[in-house]
């Protein structure tokens, strides 16, 4: 399957998420879900009906509501009526797979210790967590401190690992550098 056609999907299971941040209530979900989908596999009738391209969408909405309606949480009914809605139906059990894909994935978010001379701006603040997010492929949780001993810049540190782009860092690994090109120099002369 095309990318682009996973996209939806994934938003989809994100937005249904978001409206669930209870694990208790996304296990619910979860259930409810893998029930429809057994069902659309053993009942014949119900799974003709849904899928009929023949009816319109509209009165597949209303047979689902009628038959699911006060027997699942709203957020799962919200989320099969947007797959009756855009003709998806039948990928519900490929939906499921990605919202336990998507689920894992939020969850497993990664706690970010970020200390600066200033505040972060805003901006600042949004590019930095674009930029982890993108590294580790994982959500990331910023937290901030402020230390005005730094002279300008800041560092990361998450678990165990370490990022100082501080300016006086940045003047250590230079004079480092500077040290280890002498000492090398040094060495070629004797």
């Amino acid at each position: 399957m095309p990318a682009k056609d996973l996209v939806f999907l994934d938003q989809l299971a994100e937005a249904l998420l978001a409206e669930l941040p209870e694990r208790e209530d996304q296990d619910r979900a979860l259930n409810e879900l893998a029930t429809i989908a057994d069902a659309l596999q053993s009942d014949q009738s119900f799974r003709d009906t849904l899928l009929n391209q023949a009816l319109p969408v509209q009165a597949r909405k209303k047979f689902l509501r009628t038959a699911l309606e006060g027997r699942l949480h709203t957020a799962t009914l919200n989320a099969m009526l947007m797959l009756l809605r855009e003709q998806r139906l039948d990928e519900l059990p490929l939906f499921l797979t990605r919202l336990r894909s998507v689920r894992l994935r939020l969850a497993a978010v990664r706690d970010v210790l970020v200390t600066s001379a200033v505040p972060l701006t805003e901006g600042e603040r949004n590019r930095l967590r674009e930029t982890l997010e993108s590294r580790w492929q994982t959500a990331i949780q910023l937290r901030e401190q402020v230390d005005s001993k730094l002279i300008g810049g800041l560092t990361l540190t998450a678990d165990d690992w370490y990022y100082d782009a501080t300016i006086a860092g940045r003047l250590k690994r230079l004079g480092q550098s500077l040290t280890h090109h002498a000492s090398r120099i040094t060495h070629y002369q004797k």
